[in-house]
């Protein structure tokens, strides 16, 4: 692979990571890859490569090649060749090809796949952003932030494939009978008559799936020994990966929350609050370790993450910390 491919690919990458990225943008992205198969492949390996890696967030990359040093740095006359290792790594192993996606974990593979079809989606939510879709047999897919899917539609089948997020189903009857299913990497829900919820998070190793009425029957991505087709009823929730299907449990795991624009925590890490919470807004939400497994319980509206950040050191022992409006802390006092 030329390097300039490679630079390009970790461009665009940059960009659509940032606040700057449009939707006109992401469709020159998507023009861009389906040029060449060398350019399709150099994004796959950005993506894949950047997660395993633990490179800094485009937007973040981007800032630190655009912004003059910092006062103390500048006043002492230490350079800062930090900024451009980030990029330089991330062009380097691009073109390194298949021996660096090698060493990826299959989760870490995942969330690869994943980011190049939230690009490449039919529908797609940013950060903060939620979109309802009437579909062409009158069913709806309502799509909570950072969501993508896809949508297959045959004479045989009405498939949608969620990449990643968190989607609501609400079906409707078909008059040529072709079940609804929903696909994720983990395994395939097929709705009987029915309002579901699924999610799937980068990171998180599994799909969740709420049923609010009807019935959804799971089953595997993959054909596992003593494993079949497992129903989920109205008021359940089921858990499963590429492996093992849950027993459905009562409740609904807090999958409905967002349609309410809210976050209930109870006894939440804070770790997992502020992970919850990057999902909602651009750029880069950081908890220090030191704090992570402070817990708190509240009920906070999504449509105003940081008046949620203001507010946790109310109750916790910690401060906010913002460099910028997409780089924020949060950390021990």
């Amino acid at each position: 692979m030329s390097r300039a491919v490679a630079e390009e690919a970790a461009h665009r990458l940059i960009i659509l990571g940032s606040d700057e990225s449009t939707d006109e943008y992401q469709q020159e992205c998507r023009h861009w890859c389906q040029q060449d198969p060398e350019h399709e492949e150099a994004w796959r390996r950005a993506i894949n490569l950047q997660h395993k890696m633990g490179l800094l967030p485009g937007w973040l990359v981007k800032d630190a090649l655009q912004r003059p040093p910092v006062s103390g740095l500048e006043q002492s006359g230490v350079e800062q060749p930090e900024r451009r290792h980030h990029l330089t790594a991330l062009i380097g192993l691009i073109m390194a090809g298949p021996a660096a996606y090698l060493a990826l974990s299959p989760d870490a593979r995942q969330v690869g796949l994943g980011q190049w079809h939230h690009l490449t989606a039919d529908y797609h939510t940013r950060a903060g952003e939620q979109q309802q879709v009437e579909l062409s047999d009158g069913s709806t897919v309502s799509l909570n932030t950072s969501t993508s899917v896809s949508i297959h539609y045959s004479a045989e089948q009405r498939l949608i494939v969620l990449h990643q997020g968190e989607i609501e189903v609400i079906t409707a009857k078909d008059i040529q009978q072709r079940p609804l299913s929903v696909r994720t990497a983990h395994g395939l829900m097929t709705a009987l008559g029915t309002r579901f919820m699924v999610r799937l998070i980068p990171g998180e190793g599994q799909t969740t799936l709420a049923v609010q009425e009807g019935a959804v029957a799971v089953s595997l991505a993959t054909e596992h020994q003593s494993t079949s087709a497992r129903v989920t009823h109205a008021g359940q929730y089921t858990r499963f990966d590429h492996q093992v299907i849950a027993e459905p449990q009562k409740g609904s795991a807090g999958l409905e929350q967002w349609r309410q624009g809210m976050l209930v925590a109870q006894d939440m890490p804070l770790g997992q609050l502020i992970e919850e919470l990057s999902r909602y807004r651009s750029g880069w939400l950081r908890c220090d370790p030191d704090v992570a497994q402070l817990k708190l319980s509240g009920v906070f509206r999504l449509d105003n993450t940081d008046q949620i950040l203001n507010s946790l050191s109310l109750s916790l022992p910690v401060t906010v910390v913002y460099r910028t409006p997409y780089w924020v802390s949060v950390k021990s006092i």
